[in-house]
């Protein structure tokens, strides 16, 4: 809300019985000038938008989710293909991905970087390198890391839906329930900050993994 001192002096000159009127409409002008001003800077100010992007916990296949505009992949520190997540991206991809992939190589645990999707069904694909359970630390920062740059990166590039997989949780041996808990504070922390994405999903592939990151969640 903004205030301010209207000065009418200066239309003290028509202040007499001769120049009513030129007086009346002097100061309904300078009236109706200010009021649109505060009418123009209020809609400014209170233009951005209050509705929090949704978060979805789901259980399906990261490489089929047609209705997201950019997957994470859970990727190793060279962006090639390989076992988990990452061998079915690409395979899903096509060899333009590897090919797109190969000069951003390699990456450091906790950073993200993004490509085209090629022939999967979505625009875009955001590739985080997960820490090693045990080897890369600190870990639940490196993790935190992925989420939050994975975010970061899609938001600044106008994308309105992501998709995620459990970073770090198959070979590289992460506890679920650890990365369940980092994953989901990280976007809950990130959300409000958020100025495109609208909707960020968390796609499990297992049965048990979708129950601990949905109690996690509550």
């Amino acid at each position: 809300m903004l205030f301010f001192c209207i000065n009418f002096s200066f239309l003290w000159p028509y202040h007499n019985g001769k120049q009513k009127k030129p007086y009346i409409n002097a100061v309904k002008m300078y009236y109706q000038k200010h009021i649109s001003f505060l009418q123009k800077h209020e809609g400014m100010t209170n233009s951005k938008k209050t509705d929090e992007p949704t978060l979805e916990i789901k259980k399906g296949d990261i490489t089929s989710q047609p209705d997201i505009s950019a997957i994470v992949n859970a990727a190793n520190a060279q962006l090639k293909s390989g076992g988990g997540v990452a061998g079915a991206i690409h395979r899903a991809a096509g060899p333009g991905l590897e090919e797109e992939c190969r000069p951003l190589a390699p990456i450091k645990p906790g950073e993200a970087v993004i490509t085209s999707g090629h022939k999967l069904p979505n625009r875009f694909v955001i590739h985080c390198l997960g820490p090693v359970y045990g080897s890369d630390n600190p870990a639940d920062k490196l993790l935190a890391n992925c989420y939050r740059n994975a975010l970061e990166l899609a938001d600044s590039n106008g994308i309105e839906s992501i998709a995620f997989p459990a970073i770090s949780t198959g070979a590289f041996g992460y506890p679920v329930r650890e990365a369940a808990e980092i994953a989901i504070n990280t976007i809950r922390e990130k959300v409000p900050l958020l100025e495109n994405v609208r909707l960020i999903r968390i796609t499990l592939f297992s049965d048990s993994d979708l129950e601990v990151f949905r109690k996690v969640a509550g």
